[in-house]
């Protein structure tokens, strides 16, 4: 038999239980870094999750000639949600914003993270601000957008408000 066929598969940890590691921030800047981390070594790490969380002024050009437009729901493309509204996390990429989520640190519970994000009918939408085509967290939504990015979920249910260039600069 070959040699091969006889090593155990090795199992990436619960992706959610990274909320728990405890790691200074700069030590996971990179996916190189991190790599060579030994708490992390158990993770399926991606490039991905090295990206930065954006606040809106970061990404939009003349951001202050948008004026609010029309509000409605709409399943919304992960990718898209490139950062959010909330100071704390201003800087960070989203592994390190994944971390520094205190509420349901220690819950891993992959099926009960997609009941949040998705039963619309019992939990407060995940409210977005969209700038052309990007997407921005604001108000409800910082763990379920950071989680969803995680699980590798394509699109996340959304209360969007779009905002609109008034005028040109």
């Amino acid at each position: 038999m070959c040699e091969c066929l006889k090593m155990p598969l090795k199992m990436s940890r619960n992706i959610l239980e990274l909320k728990s590691v405890k790691i200074a921030p700069e030590k996971v800047q990179t996916l190189a870094v991190a790599k060579r981390l030994a708490k992390l070594k158990d993770f399926d790490l991606k490039e991905e999750y090295f990206e930065m969380v954006y606040h809106p002024a970061d990404l939009v050009k003349n951001i202050a000639y948008y004026v609010e437009g029309k509000t409605y729901q709409a399943d919304v493309p992960v990718a898209d949600i490139k950062g959010t509204l909330h100071p704390s996390y201003y800087g960070l990429n989203w592994l390190q914003m994944l971390m520094s989520l205190e509420r349901h640190k220690n819950d891993y519970d992959v099926e009960k993270v997609k009941e949040a994000i998705f039963n619309t009918q019992c939990f407060e939408p995940i409210q977005l601000s969209k700038f052309g085509s990007t997407y921005f967290i604001d108000g409800g939504g910082n763990h379920r957008v950071c989680q969803a990015r995680f699980l590798g979920l394509d699109t996340v249910p959304c209360e969007v408000t779009e905002y609109m260039l008034s005028k040109e600069p």
